[in-house]
């Protein structure tokens, strides 16, 4: 009798060892699960952040590599803590520290980003501002343009930067940026140049006129000086060469003028009326 119940006993304890191997191997197959999980969460957040990261349009490169190594650190240490965990709820825990502090340092960078964009913005608005001040400076040391062609220059200028600046608002990357700015330094550095050929021009013009009237006031004393009846060939001659002596150098003088007042006084400089002549 006795020899039935130990066997029975036997029995239990047999089955009670079953039932505890199970039920371990069903806990070691639940935390097995619950680590994976855990780690596909953390992996997941930290391949997000990197590709986030990626796409940052003013950072460096050096800067964004500097921020992934954050992130592929705080992966690791918790892919560590995941391993180590004696329970699913402690793989949990330590894949959400993880997926946190990786959600700190892609926030870090976003903000970087922001302000890299905002001091790479300044620097452009001054590049472009500085190359609008040169156009307006040979604007104001034009010698030979009127104030109206002055003001429309001016406005021209004035146009091209506000539109220039206007192209910053939409612009997405560092790469961005740098192409407004060299469209825009050389759009301005057309326009330096306009106002340089424009105050040229503008001389060529001026100093024709001014030949132009030169010319029409020696014909006028030539024929003073031809019309007056009691010189003598030789006073005609002498006085003739004293005009072009004269006109010659107001030429001269209209030539090396630098600025539209120059030029003027070269004409002031022009022979005597015909009426020195009268007598």
């Amino acid at each position: 009798m006795l020899s039935d119940e130990k066997k029975i006993l036997e029995i239990g304890l047999w089955l009670y060892s079953i039932d505890k191997l199970k039920e371990d191997f069903i806990d070691r197959l639940d935390l097995n699960t619950a680590k994976a999980t855990a780690a596909d969460a953390a992996h997941g957040a930290a391949n997000g952040a990197n590709e986030e990261i990626g796409n940052l349009g003013y950072l460096s490169e050096e800067e964004k590599q500097a921020a992934i190594e954050k992130i592929e650190n705080e992966r690791k240490a918790a892919q560590e803590k995941i391993d180590a965990a004696t329970s699913a709820d402690v793989a949990k825990t330590e894949s959400g520290g993880g997926i946190s502090k990786i959600s700190d340092i892609l926030t870090e960078a976003k903000a970087a980003d922001e302000v890299a964009k905002a001091e790479q913005l300044a620097e452009a608005k001054k590049k472009l501002e500085d190359k609008h001040a040169e156009v307006l400076e040979a604007i104001k040391n034009t010698t030979y343009l009127s104030d109206e062609d002055k003001e429309t220059l001016k406005n021209e200028a004035d146009s091209s930067l506000e539109a220039i600046l206007k192209n910053l608002d939409g612009v997405k990357n560092s790469g961005d940026i740098a192409t407004v700015v060299r469209d825009g330094e050389k759009l301005l550095d057309g326009k330096k140049s306009k106002v340089e050929f424009c105050d040229n021009e503008a001389r060529m013009e001026q100093g024709n006129e001014a030949g132009t009237a030169l010319d029409k006031k020696k014909e006028e004393i030539f024929a003073a000086i031809d019309a007056l009846e009691y010189l003598t060939d030789e006073e005609r001659a002498a006085l003739r060469a004293e005009v072009e002596a004269a006109g010659e150098a107001a030429n001269g003088k209209i030539n090396e003028a630098l600025s539209s007042e120059e030029i003027a006084q070269g004409i002031s400089t022009a022979p005597l009326p015909a009426q020195r002549f009268n007598r």
